[in-house]
């Protein structure tokens, strides 16, 4: 762990004391891009502010869906519900919102998939039409907005942009490699992608200047440029290919101090091509792009909270426990505003997993109907946590080996307090009989609505911790013949 004390904090210090005295190819990875978004398409609080009006109506809805619409907002790529609306049998509907909502990016529609991209920044009333069966295709009428007007013209680039990506992926892939003219052809395709490329970043400029002062101009215009090596001629003898330019460079355009790029799924994105294309895939490599991106958010602390969630939780999806490990070192290391009491209470039973901690309780009920709390099995001298669900299929492939190791290990000193993300009693009690679980079982039946979701922090099943007969977590997350060779070595 660094000890030195971090920049940005000695910079604070500084005012405050002066205060007191006064891995793909270029091509690939940015087709990958594109066609994310070619698929899926700063709070002013100061005054008095007018209530939101948005009314409209989407005709041809199935009579047998719900007869109500919803207003999403987006924060990264996750999806809120702020708003319902009741739709009467003409498909009409209004809402009234008395609330303050952050520029940026939302949806409406009669669901997440069914919904159509809407921006709100500030205006008083919007006017929609949308067709049912057009809403998922981002097909939509907006009128009274300006902002929705640009956003429509930025839309209608990317797919434009997004459709000659995909083109140009399925001919290069159609190109055979014992073709002998493989070389040329595909030089050729990557440079037409060149050319596609500089056109769409001339496109955007263009757009900007069409619509100034909009969120489509001041946010998703630089979201969306493309940095290109042939734009920095100054630069050609320090990098001989793209990915270590954009490695360097991918972040050209953004501006990290504008807190409205979170609104958004482009920066969420962004962040995904990074880690997967342009980052050297080892733990050295990842720490690298970890410190890179954390310094890049630095300039604002919304930017700065989403950044820190966002590599935390995507590490962890991963199974890459020791990664989002370095992420909350980095943040405690440095100096930075407070997070929200969300985030906040997030990173503390984030700390509270780590190993060497006394593991958290758990308490819940086994098949029989008796409560049966974690506490109870410590003094065993190891206990395994396995947090898994009969609808899993990584535990139904690692449930044969949790077996096997519990039945050669339990005389020695072994037991497991497995915990199910199930909601049906008999899918539980079915599995438990098939993988012929004889350890302790227990379960709340809410499915990822349980305690233990919450309180060992679980996004993905099996979720596995090891115990010491004190309760102190060991390891987690092993797998295989890591996972027989610790337990073997905390049964010495």
């Amino acid at each position: 762990m660094r000890r030195n004390l971090p920049e940005n904090c000695y910079s604070m210090m500084i005012a405050i004391l002066k205060g007191i005295k006064s891995k793909t190819t270029f091509f690939t990875s940015l087709s990958v891009f594109f066609i994310l978004i070619f698929l899926t398409s700063p709070n002013d609080t100061t005054g008095s502010q007018p209530i939101l009006t948005i009314e409209g109506t989407v005709t041809n809805i199935p009579p047998s869906l719900p007869n109500s619409i919803y207003l999403y907002s987006y924060y990264g790529n996750e999806l809120t519900e702020e708003a319902s609306s009741p739709v009467n049998e003409q498909g009409v509907f209004r809402f009234e919102m008395k609330s303050i909502l952050p520029q940026g990016l939302y949806k409406i529609g009669l669901d997440q998939t069914n919904a159509a991209s809407l921006v709100i920044s500030g205006e008083e009333f919007i006017s929609v039409k949308a067709d049912y069966g057009e809403l998922k295709n981002d097909t939509i009428a907006v009128t009274n907005s300006r902002e929705n007007e640009a956003y429509r013209v930025l839309l209608d680039e990317w797919k434009r942009m997004g459709s000659k990506m995909v083109r140009l992926t399925v001919e290069k892939s159609q190109i055979s490699t014992v073709d002998p003219f493989f070389v040329r052809k595909t030089e050729t395709i990557e440079d037409n992608v060149r050319l596609i490329m500089q056109e769409h970043n001339v496109n955007l400029l263009s757009i900007k200047e069409t619509y100034p002062g909009t969120f489509m101009s001041d946010v998703l215009v630089g979201l969306s440029r493309i940095p290109l090596r042939i734009d920095h001629p100054d630069l050609k003898d320090r990098y001989d290919n793209e990915r270590a330019f954009m490695h360097d460079y991918f972040f050209e355009f953004i501006g990290f101090g504008e807190e409205r790029i979170v609104f958004t799924p482009l920066l969420a994105k962004k962040y995904f091509t990074y880690l997967d294309q342009y980052t050297h895939h080892t733990t050295q490599g990842f720490k690298e792009s970890v410190d890179f991106l954390l310094a890049k958010a630095e300039d604002n602390s919304t930017v700065y909270e989403f950044t820190i969630q966002y590599l935390m939780d995507t590490f962890r999806e991963k199974g890459l426990p020791k990664l989002a490990e370095y992420v909350l070192d980095a943040y405690e290391e440095g100096c930075h505003n407070p997070l929200s009491t969300k985030t906040a209470d997030k990173i503390e039973k984030l700390k509270r997993l780590r190993v060497g901690q006394v593991a958290p309780e758990i308490v819940s009920e086994n098949p029989d109907g008796k409560t049966i709390p974690l506490s109870s099995l410590i003094g065993k001298k190891v206990v395994m946590v396995y947090i898994w669900a009969s609808w899993c299929e990584g535990c139904e492939a690692e449930n044969p080996h949790i077996v096997s190791l519990y039945n050669t290990f339990k005389e020695r000193g072994l037991d497991i307090y497995a915990v199910a993300l199930d909601k049906e009693r008999e899918e539980w009690l079915r599995a438990i009989r098939k993988h012929k679980f004889t350890w302790t079982n227990v379960s709340d039946l809410r499915e990822w609505e349980s305690e233990a979701v919450e309180t060992y922090q679980v996004n993905r099943t099996p979720t596995i911790y090891l115990l010491n007969r004190e309760g102190r977590i060991m390891a987690k997350n092993l797998r295989g013949r890591e996972l027989e060779m610790k337990v073997t070595e905390l049964l010495k």
